[in-house]
C-alpha cells in the first residue's frame, strides 16, 4: 500500500512540474519584482506567478499548524478520557 501511495505521490507531483512548465511557456513575459529598495530577478511571468502560490501555500500551512495542533491534541485527550472512563465501567 505504501508503494501505491508514493506512485500515486510522484505521478501528482509529476503532472504539477508538467503543469508549471507549460504555464511558464504561455507566459514568457520577462518580469522584474522590486521592493523594499531591491531588485530581484528577472524571470518569466509564469515564473513569479507560480513562485509566489507555492510562497502562499506554504506560509497557510504554516499557519494553520497550531490549529491543527490544538485539535489533534484535544481528540488524543478525548480518546484517552474515553478509555479510561471504558476501563474504569469494566473493572466494575
Amino acid at each position: 500500500m505504501k508503494i501505491l501511495r508514493r506512485l500515486l505521490a510522484f505521478c501528482i507531483i509529476a503532472v504539477a512540474a508538467a503543469a508549471s512548465a507549460v504555464f511558464i511557456e504561455f507566459n514568457p513575459a520577462p518580469t522584474e519584482i522590486s521592493g523594499l529598495g531591491l531588485n530581484f530577478l528577472t524571470l518569466p511571468l509564469g515564473a513569479w506567478l507560480i513562485l509566489f502560490l507555492l510562497v502562499g501555500v506554504l506560509l497557510g500551512w504554516l499557519l494553520s499548524l497550531p490549529s491543527v495542533a490544538r485539535v489533534s491534541w484535544r481528540a488524543k485527550r478525548s480518546e484517552r478520557a474515553l478509555q479510561k472512563q471504558s476501563s474504569e465501567s469494566e473493572a466494575k
